[in-house]
């Protein structure tokens, strides 16, 4: 292993909760545990989860590359009240994640008249195409 990447792989576990879950994943070995058994077992809220296993590094608008980000998606309802929500990877950039988001929201509440209201960060042909398909 070169040294730039294994100063990557240890320097994600400098969190008290990715190593915990490290510990635990060393333990069982090939046959591992998905995100929310995970939390179970460690007694974890499952975003908490998501967001340990996420953490990348990523573009920065405030030019924090020494920060891990994580991208999360939030769909919420007329009210302004959380619907649904996704983690994503931190070097995600938002324009990719759109499709996925909508395939999830409806395959949890079904396919609905629905307005998505995005910031410019999502705006793209593809994305407008997609939409526009539905």
């Amino acid at each position: 292993m070169d040294k730039q990447t294994a100063t990557s792989v240890f320097e994600s576990l400098a969190s008290g909760v990715r190593l915990d879950i490290f510990r635990l994943l060393v333990k069982l070995g090939p046959a591992g545990l998905v995100a929310g058994d995970i939390a179970a077992a460690l007694g974890l809220p499952p975003t908490n989860t998501s967001f340990h296993l996420k953490a990348k590094r990523g573009y920065s608008r405030d030019n924090r590359s020494d920060c891990k980000q994580v991208c999360i998606g939030l769909v919420v309802n007329t009210e302004g009240l959380p619907v649904g929500y996704e983690v994503f990877d931190g070097n995600r950039r938002d324009v990719t994640t759109l499709e996925d988001m909508v395939m999830l929201m409806e395959d949890k509440y079904g396919k609905a008249k629905c307005v998505w209201v995005l910031d410019r960060g999502f705006v793209s042909e593809e994305n407008l195409d997609f939409l526009r398909g539905r």
